[in-house]
Protein backbone atom coordinates (compact mmCIF):
# COMPACT_ATOMS: atom_id res chain seq x y z
CA UNK A 1 0.00 0.00 0.00
CA UNK A 2 1.07 3.40 -0.71
CA UNK A 3 2.23 5.71 2.35
CA UNK A 4 -0.30 8.63 3.11
CA UNK A 5 1.24 12.12 3.21
CA UNK A 6 -0.18 14.77 5.78
CA UNK A 7 0.89 18.75 5.39
CA UNK A 8 0.13 20.42 8.59
CA UNK A 9 1.65 23.97 10.14
CA UNK A 10 0.34 26.93 10.82
CA UNK A 11 0.42 30.49 10.75
CA UNK A 12 3.14 32.56 12.78
CA UNK A 13 1.84 34.33 14.62
CA UNK A 14 -1.31 32.73 14.69
CA UNK A 15 -4.36 34.42 12.88
CA UNK A 16 -7.79 33.30 12.88
CA UNK A 17 -10.06 33.15 9.88
CA UNK A 18 -7.10 32.66 7.42
CA UNK A 19 -8.48 30.76 4.14
CA UNK A 20 -5.03 28.30 3.25
CA UNK A 21 -5.43 26.25 0.22
CA UNK A 22 -3.91 23.36 -0.66
CA UNK A 23 -3.35 22.59 -4.68
CA UNK A 24 -2.18 19.32 -6.42
CA UNK A 25 -2.69 17.33 -9.57
CA UNK A 26 -6.29 17.30 -9.84
CA UNK A 27 -7.16 18.26 -6.01
CA UNK A 28 -7.67 21.68 -4.61
CA UNK A 29 -8.45 21.98 -0.96
CA UNK A 30 -9.60 24.58 1.04
CA UNK A 31 -9.82 25.09 4.74
CA UNK A 32 -9.84 28.64 7.47
CA UNK A 33 -7.92 28.70 10.57
CA UNK A 34 -9.28 28.85 13.90
CA UNK A 35 -7.34 31.11 16.13
CA UNK A 36 -4.25 28.70 17.09
CA UNK A 37 -3.81 29.20 13.03
CA UNK A 38 -3.47 25.81 12.80
CA UNK A 39 -4.04 23.67 9.04
CA UNK A 40 -4.25 19.96 8.33
CA UNK A 41 -4.66 18.31 4.54
CA UNK A 42 -4.66 14.69 4.24
CA UNK A 43 -4.41 11.76 3.88
CA UNK A 44 -2.80 13.04 0.40
CA UNK A 45 -0.69 10.58 -2.16
CA UNK A 46 2.34 11.05 -1.10
CA UNK A 47 3.71 10.74 -4.56
CA UNK A 48 2.19 13.39 -5.86
CA UNK A 49 3.43 17.67 -5.43
CA UNK A 50 1.30 19.83 -3.94
CA UNK A 51 1.19 23.87 -2.83
CA UNK A 52 0.09 25.35 0.35
CA UNK A 53 -0.88 29.09 0.06
CA UNK A 54 -2.68 31.51 2.71
CA UNK A 55 -5.20 34.87 1.92
CA UNK A 56 -6.56 36.98 4.02
CA UNK A 57 -7.40 40.68 3.26
CA UNK A 58 -5.55 43.20 4.88
CA UNK A 59 -2.68 39.96 5.34
CA UNK A 60 0.97 38.91 3.17
CA UNK A 61 1.78 35.87 3.54
CA UNK A 62 5.43 34.29 3.19
CA UNK A 63 6.23 30.81 1.49
CA UNK A 64 5.22 27.78 3.52
CA UNK A 65 8.46 26.51 5.28
CA UNK A 66 9.89 22.95 6.04
CA UNK A 67 8.51 22.18 9.11
CA UNK A 68 5.27 23.38 7.92
CA UNK A 69 5.02 27.01 9.04
CA UNK A 70 3.30 29.85 7.01
CA UNK A 71 4.78 33.58 8.50
CA UNK A 72 1.76 36.54 8.70
CA UNK A 73 2.25 40.16 8.20
CA UNK A 74 -0.63 42.44 9.03
CA UNK A 75 -0.43 45.10 6.87
CA UNK A 76 -1.55 48.57 7.89
CA UNK A 77 -5.21 49.61 7.77
CA UNK A 78 -6.60 53.34 7.28
CA UNK A 79 -10.10 54.33 8.48
CA UNK A 80 -11.31 57.48 6.74
CA UNK A 81 -14.51 59.32 8.16
CA UNK A 82 -15.80 62.13 5.69
CA UNK A 83 -17.76 65.13 7.07
CA UNK A 84 -19.05 68.20 6.27
CA UNK A 85 -17.06 70.88 8.09
CA UNK A 86 -20.06 73.04 8.97
CA UNK A 87 -22.24 70.56 10.25
CA UNK A 88 -20.04 67.29 10.84
CA UNK A 89 -23.02 64.83 8.61
CA UNK A 90 -20.95 62.14 6.80
CA UNK A 91 -20.23 62.86 3.04
CA UNK A 92 -22.02 60.69 0.56
CA UNK A 93 -20.61 59.74 -2.67
CA UNK A 94 -17.37 61.50 -1.24
CA UNK A 95 -13.90 60.00 -3.06
CA UNK A 96 -10.80 60.40 -0.92
CA UNK A 97 -7.49 59.54 -3.34
CA UNK A 98 -4.74 58.37 -0.81
CA UNK A 99 -1.13 58.34 -2.67
CA UNK A 100 2.17 57.60 -1.67
CA UNK A 101 3.60 61.38 -1.59
CA UNK A 102 0.26 62.98 -0.10
CA UNK A 103 0.04 65.62 -3.01
CA UNK A 104 -2.80 64.42 -4.79
CA UNK A 105 -4.87 64.48 -2.27
CA UNK A 106 -8.56 65.58 -2.82
CA UNK A 107 -12.26 65.65 -1.86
Amino acid sequence: AAKALTLAGRLVPPVAGVLVTLEGDDVQLTQSTAADGAYRFGPLDAALQYQVRAEKDSYVFGERQPGGDIRAHKLAEITVKLVDAASGAPLEDARYILTKDMAANRI
